[in-house]
């Protein structure tokens, strides 16, 4: 028995459906009929909130990771250095301190310090050279023929 919740002409057309290739023709002419029925306007305002002016959204929607930066603005990320480069209209960085790394595919990699946002530069960081000592002589220590180990 049928459905008495459906509606009577829904269950006349559905009533020889059996296979995926009948139903097809049927869904191509229910469907419009369905979404007349069931449709609802939608409102015309937007219901986001405007990004308030001077914020960049892209600083927000990114990887955020702490690092500490040595003198220079220097800094590792991921086994590669990095340096801050510091802009005349924004404050200078202390010798010594922490930041945060801004990481994106759509600016790259940018550093964040109490809220300003710097540009940075790949950089490579000079290794400190070992001294070519000569080697020396190892003596070998023979105990002489009265030793109590002889």
């Amino acid at each position: 028995m049928a459905n008495p919740a459906e509606p009577a002409d829904r269950r006349d057309e559905m009533s020889g459906i059996k296979t995926l290739q009948e139903a097809n023709p049927f869904l191509r002419e229910y469907m419009p009929k369905f979404n007349a029925r069931f449709k609802v306007e939608s409102k015309e305002e937007s219901v986001f909130r405007p990004v308030p002016e001077g914020m960049c959204i892209d600083h927000i929607l990114c990887v955020i990771e702490k690092r500490s930066y040595e003198r220079g603005g220097v800094f590792s990320f991921y086994r590669k250095h990095f340096q801050v480069l510091e802009n005349r209209d924004l404050p200078r960085l202390p010798p010594r301190g922490r930041i945060e790394v801004l990481v994106s595919p759509r600016f790259g990699l940018k550093a964040s310090y109490q809220g300003n946002i710097y540009e940075t530069v790949p950089c490579v960081i000079p290794q400190a050279k070992k001294a070519n000592k000569p080697m020396r002589e190892k003596k070998i220590w023979i105990p002489d023929n009265l030793h109590y180990y002889k």
